[in-house]
């Protein structure tokens, strides 16, 4: 009967050979950047591996954090963003909205309102989101994540930082003994997305209980200031992208030119289905896991509604991700 050895004893019979291997251990920060990469084809108009946030359904408990860039006046970055262009369905930012340069996607949204193409021309429309660093209090040990939320969120969070009866003003970013934390229910799901319940925490609390942790936290989104983690693309590049001439990945290389299913804003003068016909289509099939908006719900939602499904969409790829690396990076026990 074989001796049963214990993992990590050697072989008295056998003792390991010579080798010219050397084993590297990675760093926490290179362990860290690999689980947080951005994963696919799909651009993303934030430079640098981060970290987001995603509300979940439910109660929401956040605190905010100041603003680290020169000339802030809000602890938030106001973001105009173009959704939707290309094969990838990706999201851009307008330069002419964000830095009063030329657009070729505001370019072409003025044509197709010109040719009467409302449809497309509302599809173009940069859309408004505010950046922010927050820190998760049921998830602490994150620490700092982006958050591109809703500009509507972000207006009624401000309202109520403010005393109706004396207008005093709560600075809810202050990472003092003096700042608030702020809380939200999300209910519903894609277009359905709604956030109630905005509250400003009643008693003022630090940043963290631990001092350390709350200059970790500090020194980090000072190095890293919400405009520089911004990534622009000049003309050429986000005119190539609405054309679809990025490059594709493999797997959609491999895919027959017939199966290839454009859910990006077509190009103008692209044929586009007709409420009828898309409401009388055979159904895709999908998955039971996800519900999707039926043709009524994507035309009759708000703008609002509309960035916070893609929003909602990229941050559950970015989750499921993470998720899938970490599952495939347990360690396996005897």
């Amino acid at each position: 009967m074989p001796v049963i050895k214990q993992r990590g004893t050697q072989s008295a019979a056998r003792a390991p050979s010579a080798s010219r291997f050397q084993y590297r251990a990675r760093s926490a920060e290179e362990v860290k950047a690999r689980a947080n990469r951005s994963i696919g084809s799909r651009d993303n108009y934030l430079r640098g591996e981060v970290e987001y946030f995603a509300p979940k359904t439910g109660d929401n408990s956040i605190r905010m954090l100041p603003p680290t860039w020169e000339g802030a006046r809000h602890y938030g970055l106001d973001l105009f963003l173009h959704y939707g262009i290309g094969p990838d369905e990706s999201a851009y930012l307008c330069p002419d909205k964000m830095k009063g340069e030329k657009c070729p996607l505001c370019e072409e949204r003025a044509i197709a309102s010109g040719a009467g193409e409302e449809d497309l021309a509302k599809a173009l429309q940069p859309k408004g989101r505010v950046l922010v660093w927050v820190i998760d209090r049921k998830e602490p040990n994150k620490g700092p994540l982006i958050w591109s939320m809703p500009a509507g969120l972000d207006k009624d969070i401000v309202n109520g930082a403010v005393d109706k009866s004396t207008g005093e003003i709560y600075n809810i970013d202050d990472p003092s003994e003096n700042g608030y934390d702020v809380y939200f229910k999300r209910e519903g799901e894609g277009l359905k997305t709604k956030y109630t319940g905005i509250q400003i925490a009643r008693k003022p609390c630090s940043l963290s209980d631990d001092p350390a942790e709350a200059d970790k936290w500090l020194n980090y989104i000072a190095e890293h200031p919400l405009d520089s983690l911004l990534d622009f693309r000049d003309y050429e590049a986000l005119k190539a992208a609405y054309a679809g001439t990025q490059v594709r990945t493999p797997e959609e290389k491999e895919q027959p030119k017939g199966e290839r299913e454009r859910k990006a804003i077509p190009p103008r003068g692209a044929a586009r289905p007709s409420a009828p016909a898309a409401a009388t289509a055979a159904p895709a099939e999908v998955s039971s896991e996800e519900e999707l908006p039926t043709w009524d719900e994507v035309h009759s939602a708000s703008e609002a509604d509309e960035t916070e499904l893609v929003e909602e969409k990229r941050l559950t790829k970015e989750a499921q991700a993470n998720e899938n690396h970490e599952l495939d990076h347990r360690p396996i026990h005897p």
